[in-house]
């Protein structure tokens, strides 16, 4: 009996340090941003950032990931969302929404190494945006810093339900059975792609976050109209369940003012 209770013990202890293994994801709630990057495709090779206005960020979450590029300067932009998994220094990264439509559904996977503070990413041999490529190597920065108070937002992924902006005009989304759109928190950083494959359209902001209780104050890093970059507001904010509610008032945003603001969104993490 001694045997048989010690070997039940042992095989608890395993099976609790396989499963500590199992959820062991260094990449989960950090956000990085590009410090230098390189594309090779055949005699081609592409050097990121490609000006001093350009800027990329990279925010996991815990199941979902998304890319942000924007060069001010050119008037360039780029969002991808995603899934993610990790296993060992591989991390496998499906694409759910992309301007190429056709790179919807597309796996990469990629070698990554954490360095204190940086995160480098590679890859070899790989089919993207309609090109062969031959290599991918990108050093990131981390620019999460963990909030102090306790932040149930952190690394969550959401769903857009239904958005209703009330001004002179009202406004409402979906705006057809293909409109969808993403909310993902970081720890520090959120990031909202919307796409619309009906007409070939595609939104994102992202952006810096600080939960307080019931409230949420957001500043505004990224975004299609450069006016309102540097935008600050702060949101009432309630979680039900699986049910993430955002509302305000008087809010000036896109150069109008709105009397209020609500959006509802379902977890999908």
């Amino acid at each position: 009996m001694k045997l048989l209770s010690t070997f039940l013990i042992i095989v608890l202890l395993l099976s609790c340090m396989t499963f500590a293994q199992d959820k062991m994801n260094p990449l989960e709630g950090t956000t990085w941003e590009l410090t230098s990057g390189k594309w090779v495709r055949e005699d081609t090779t592409f050097i990121f950032p490609t000006s001093p206005y350009h800027q990329e960020i990279l925010i996991y979450g815990n199941t979902h990931w998304a890319y942000v590029s924007q060069d001010t300067s050119l008037e360039h932009d780029n969002a991808i969302l995603g899934t993610y998994s990790v296993d060992g220094d591989n991390v496998t990264q499906i694409y759910k929404m992309a301007p190429g439509y056709k790179d919807i559904g597309s796996t990469l996977i990629y070698k990554f190494q954490i360095k204190r503070d940086q995160l480098i990413l590679k890859t070899e041999d790989y089919y993207w945006a309609g090109y062969k490529w031959k290599g991918f190597d990108h050093v990131w920065s981390r620019t999460t810093k963990a909030q102090e108070k306790k932040n149930p937002l952190a690394g969550t992924t959401w769903e857009g339900i239904s958005l209703e902006v009330k001004g002179d005009t009202t406004f409402t989304f979906p705006n057809s059975p293909y409109d969808r759109s993403v909310l993902l928190y970081g720890k520090r950083h959120f990031a909202i792609v919307q796409q619309d494959t009906s007409r070939e359209s595609s939104h994102f902001v992202i952006g810096t976050y600080n939960y307080n209780g019931d409230t949420i104050s957001t500043t505004i890093m990224m975004y299609p109209n450069y006016e309102d970059i540097g935008f600050s507001h702060s949101f009432k904010v309630q979680i039900e369940d699986d049910k993430l509610v955002i509302t305000t008032e008087n809010l000036h945003y896109y150069g109008r003012d709105f009397k209020s603001y609500r959006e509802e969104w379902k977890r999908i993490d």
